[in-house]
């Protein structure tokens, strides 16, 4: 496995922060990027808008209904607040921070909920164990007046980092039954919790300690068309599923019971679930060249109730070296997926290049300066 080293003073001494996944692409803000540019970047006629946030921004996660866009820096104790409406495609009159929130030590893995209006974010500092949760609904681009809170922390049974592995965990969330999963960063138990109980404006639940499956795993994707909570493991190379319509704040009948763990070496980092075609797309890194894979999980055979397909070999897409991170458009019917070490984002057709059809799946180079009228929505590097 590769890493990415975050440098950072932790428990007063240098840690290196060996993060296996990074950078969410901004699905609903286009054309941003959250890193720092230099003081005279080259004006290149491809050349998108930039946004200077803090130090090694790594995730971020969008508040559709005020149009904001949060971004964790995971260098420093921050979240930078940035408004949507003004930094997009059509609009970058002010693409730079409206706001940054103080959320506890070295934020990463984010989930907003709208019902809500509450963020959530795990913490790799401190006792690496700690989720943030912070009241968006007074800090965001309409609203900045709560950005100086400090937000409730909720204690895990697990690790949300582990220095052993050098491995963070994930959460996901599904608000049908406001469940909030947290990945465990030792490869133990994945837990919940009751984002009814525990959110930006009740935090009644917060102190109490969430329920635990009887799933272990570090990295968790998950399909809400057929109630299928993916669990990886990079340490043990294994996948498990077990059933969110059965195992969740609600109801817990079914939390003693998972599918698996399957052996597969080619999985592990967060993916991206695309319900139409029931395909999970999870990053696959094989060798230290210049091109790697995306795994092609094929869901209708491999979920909460059927499991006949969940040790099958998964089909492979070809991208960039070392993909980190998935993320879909369900509109645009494209998956994006950000290539860490070759700088670039490989774009694939869902429609065409999926767990049951491959046949788009043949990547066509395209060269750094043609612009956007030229991304095919087809499996390319741009």
């Amino acid at each position: 496995m590769k890493n990415i080293r975050f440098y950072n003073t932790i428990n007063g001494g240098l840690s290196h922060f060996r993060i296996a996944a990074v950078g969410l692409l901004l699905l609903g803000a286009a054309a941003l990027a959250a890193v720092a540019v230099s003081p005279n970047p080259p004006k290149l006629p491809w050349r998108v808008p930039t946004v200077n946030v803090g130090i090694e921004p790594a995730t971020s996660v969008v508040d559709q209904a005020t149009h904001t866009v949060y971004v964790a820096n995971v260098a420093e104790d921050t979240v930078s607040v940035i408004d949507g409406n003004r930094c997009n495609s059509s609009n970058a009159s002010r693409c730079s921070p409206i706001a940054t929130l103080t959320v506890g030590p070295n934020p990463l893995f984010m989930a907003f909920d709208l019902t809500t209006g509450t963020l959530y974010t795990t913490l790799l500092g401190g006792t690496e164990n700690t989720i943030a949760v912070v009241n968006a609904n007074t800090c965001n681009a309409r609203n900045t007046s709560g950005c100086g809170q400090t937000p409730a922390v909720v204690t895990v049974p697990g690790a949300t980092f582990t220095d052993d592995f050098g491995e963070a965990s994930n959460i996901v969330l599904d608000t049908a039954t406001h469940t909030l999963y947290i990945g465990d960063a030792n490869v133990g138990p994945v837990s919940f919790l009751d984002t009814a109980t525990c959110n930006g404006t009740n935090t009644s639940g917060c102190s109490e300690t969430p329920t635990t499956t009887a799933t272990n795993g570090d990295y968790l994707t998950i399909d809400h068309t057929n109630h299928s909570v993916y669990v990886t493991s990079l340490i043990d190379a294994t996948l498990s599923v077990f059933d969110s319509a059965t195992c969740n704040a609600g109801n817990t009948s079914g939390c003693g019971q998972t599918a698996g763990p399957f052996p597969n070496s080619t999985l592990g980092l967060p993916g991206t679930v695309d319900e139409t075609t029931h395909t999970i797309y999870v990053g696959a890194t094989f060798n230290d060249g210049a091109l790697d894979y995306v795994a092609m999980i094929d869901g209708s055979r491999c979920n909460s109730t059927v499991t006949s397909g969940c040790g099958d070999t998964p089909a492979m897409v070809q991208v960039g070296s070392f993909p980190t991170q998935t993320a879909m458009d369900p509109t645009t019917r494209t998956v994006y997926v950000v290539n860490q070490e070759s700088s670039t984002i490989s774009v694939i057709n869902a429609d065409t290049c999926n767990a049951t059809t491959q046949a788009g799946c043949t990547p066509l180079q395209r060269a750094h300066r043609r612009t956007n009228a030229h991304c095919k929505s087809e499996a390319m590097n741009t």
